[in-house]
């Protein structure tokens, strides 16, 4: 290394330490804005500030800040609509739903902090040792993949998902590599990047990274599986687009009058749209009946409806509802399915959404105000099974659908389709996207069609190949008749 290298090194080390936070925020920035809903743009290179910031940095206090930075940079863009849903679902004041926001820092991309300790630990035993910090660069990309695997999450992404967003062939990859091996490339080719701008080859090995990304993509394409070995059924669905403050609203008698018979003119405009058509199942989505239909609250006004619908147009219903027994202190989230023989089986939901479904440390937080409206659930225990025309479909209602391990349950139990309803209208625009895209993830991880039912988008179909069928428009009342 010649004078001119050291003194330019040397001024490059005194800039990393005097603002240290700032390959973080740029970090945090880059994967942000190259997350769902945005196209993944800086996602090869999204890391690479951070990676070099670590590599250099030897206060270990250091790291481990930039770690914290790091997770609030990336959440603030990814995860921005948990402040408008908590203003929305829990009506609350601007501050709170911040306050709520910087509440979930903790609980959401917590692989960038476990990363971040993970490699405090590597930094310090390579120091113990004495081998080359430089050592470290190459077990980053691993130490950050093994976080992802191993962290729990309440909203389980990955850098990964973008290229299904992206629909590069890449992703194809995730039937031979599974999607540890797809995050392992992201990060790996990252960690090339900072190869390149600690090296006097940068050219080359930007270059080098160009052509293994290509070679990868070469890779999806002859990789690629199609399942063309299934069952067929034509779904009805409808899709309400309540108002929040209707669904808020939902349990008074005049709101709850108005939700169903929307619901009954859509279904009975769809049945004489497709009178022509044979129809296997009607699917409305999450709690689209805002009441109980057990077969005890069969006579009630609302509840009669909705047998009445089955029984005249020998149709097959699968709702979204509430159930409880009448000695039953509090609801469960339910799925109902109503044959055209009035044949009623229920699936109660099994995951609920922390702080908007259920209260964590009841004990402690049900005297905040904030928290004094949130209707208390119960929690399913058992996964089951829809059989709709001897094809069984494997249910998930709204937050369910984006835990992979739940849904290969439901594969394993024998689900052929997998079948999600849900209600993300809370959450303003990103969520539903992002929602979305981890539901049909996990679909593509086990080549099962799905059905994707919601109150306002996104709702769509898929084969078991990832394709989309069929995306009805967001935002407005609609129905669609779609084969599966």
């Amino acid at each position: 290394m010649n004078v001119k290298e050291i003194e330019t090194t040397i001024t490059v080390d005194d800039k990393i330490q005097k603002y240290w936070w700032a390959p973080a925020l740029l970090s945090g920035a880059l994967i942000g804005s190259s997350t769902a809903p945005y196209w993944p743009w800086a996602l090869f290179f999204a890391w690479t500030p951070i990676f070099l910031y670590w590599h250099k940095e030897n206060s270990l206090i250091k790291i481990a800040s930039s770690g914290f930075i790091l997770q609030f940079a990336t959440n603030a863009i990814i995860f921005s609509w948990i402040s408008h849903g908590a203003q929305e679902f829990l009506q609350a004041s601007t501050f709170h739903s911040l306050l709520v926001f910087l509440g979930f820092q903790f609980f959401l991309s917590g692989f960038i902090l476990s990363s971040t300790l993970m490699v405090i630990c590597i930094k310090k035993f390579l120091f113990l040792i004495q081998l080359p910090s430089k050592t470290l660069l190459f077990l980053i990309p691993l130490i950050a993949t093994l976080a992802i695997e191993i962290t729990p999450e309440l909203i389980p992404w990955s850098p990964a998902h973008a290229l299904f967003f992206a629909h590069w062939p890449i992703a194809n990859l995730v039937d031979s590599i599974s999607l540890f091996g797809l995050n392992f490339i992201v990060l790996a080719l990252n960690t090339l990047i900072v190869y390149a701008v600690l090296s006097a080859h940068k050219v080359k090995i930007i270059l080098f990274s160009i052509l293994l990304f290509f070679c990868f993509q070469g890779l999806g394409l002859i990789s690629q599986k199609q399942r063309t070995d299934f069952k067929t059924l034509n779904v009805l669905i409808i899709q309400g687009n309540i108002s929040n403050q209707d669904k808020i609203d939902q349990w008074q008698s005049v709101v709850k009058n108005k939700i169903v018979d929307h619901y009954l003119q859509l279904t009975k405009a769809a049945l004489s749209k497709y009178d022509d058509r044979d129809i296997d199942v009607v699917i409305w989505p999450e709690t689209a009946f805002p009441g109980y239909l057990d077969l005890e609250y069969k006579g009630l006004q609302q509840s009669k409806k909705i047998y009445e619908l089955v029984n005249k147009n020998k149709i097959h219903l699968i709702t979204g509802a509430y159930s409880k027994k009448r000695r039953q202190l509090h609801p469960f989230i339910s799925l109902f399915s109503i044959s055209p023989t009035q044949e009623v089986s229920t699936y109660n939901k099994n995951i609920l959404v922390p702080f908007g479904e259920y209260l964590p440390l009841a004990s402690w937080l049900k005297n905040i105000s904030l928290f004094n409206s949130l209707p208390p659930h119960k929690i399913g225990n058992k996964l089951s099974l829809i059989n709709v025309k001897s094809v069984l479909l494997g249910p998930q209602i709204c937050y369910e659908s984006i835990f992979y391990q739940q849904a290969k349950q439901l594969k394993e139990k024998g689900a052929q389709i997998l079948l999600t309803i849900s209600n993300d209208s809370w959450f303003g625009q990103n969520e539903p996207i992002q929602h979305a895209l981890l539901n049909q993830v996990n679909a593509r991880r086990l080549h099962l069609p799905l059905i994707r039912v919601t109150n306002s988008g996104q709702s769509l179909v898929t084969d078991p190949n990832g394709n989309t069928i069929a995306r009805p428009p967001s935002q407005k009342a609609h129905f669609q008749l779609i084969e599966v």
